[in-house]
């Protein structure tokens, strides 16, 4: 008898174990900034989703679960990085988890990532899976692109297509490579 309960006590502990690996990510919001943005100050988490959308683009991606795996395997790899404390950010995504949690997650220039206010250290796989699959890289060039270190890792995405066609709030065409934000 004793042996029949600790094999169901053992079940139970290895059952918990289990479902705390198992959260599944509903949706990924992201917004980010179209192209090189010039601005005269870094830009923080939460800034990007209230500015215009001539700079900036909102995705949600919905679809693909396989997608969802392979953004959480490597959130769960991010580790604090203590020697700095913030980032430019270029990309913020709000991974909504089915326990209804969140994380938020900040994409920088060179790489900086944030995660819930905390500075990581760096990882190329998360930032080219978050920037593949959100299309940024479509506001680029490929001559720009050929400067981001992931993409010397990865390649540049088979979906490419260069959208970099901008205009000033005016309406005027700018630069496909430069415009600046106050």
């Amino acid at each position: 008898m004793k042996k029949v309960y600790f094999f169901i006590i053992i079940s139970f502990f290895i059952s918990c174990q289990g479902s705390k690996n198992n959260t599944l990510i509903e949706s990924i919001d992201i917004s980010y900034l179209k192209g090189n943005i010039e601005t005269k100050k870094p830009f923080f988490c939460g800034f990007i989703t209230s500015i215009k959308p001539t700079f900036s683009k909102k995705d949600t991606i919905l679809t693909d679960p396989q997608k969802y795996k392979e953004i959480l395997a490597q959130l769960l790899k991010l580790r604090i990085d203590s020697t700095s404390s913030n980032c430019d950010v270029r990309i913020e995504c709000k991974v909504n988890l089915s326990n209804r949690d969140s994380i938020k997650i900040c994409i920088g220039s060179f790489n900086c990532i944030m995660k819930n206010g905390r500075k990581m250290i760096n990882n190329d796989t998360l930032v080219y899976l978050v920037r593949r699959y959100s299309g940024y890289y479509n506001y680029f060039t490929k001559e720009n692109l050929s400067f981001f270190p992931e993409i010397k890792l990865f390649g540049i995405p088979s979906n490419y297509k260069c959208l970099i066609r901008m205009a000033d709030p005016n309406g005027q065409p700018m630069s496909p490579s430069k415009a600046w934000l106050d």
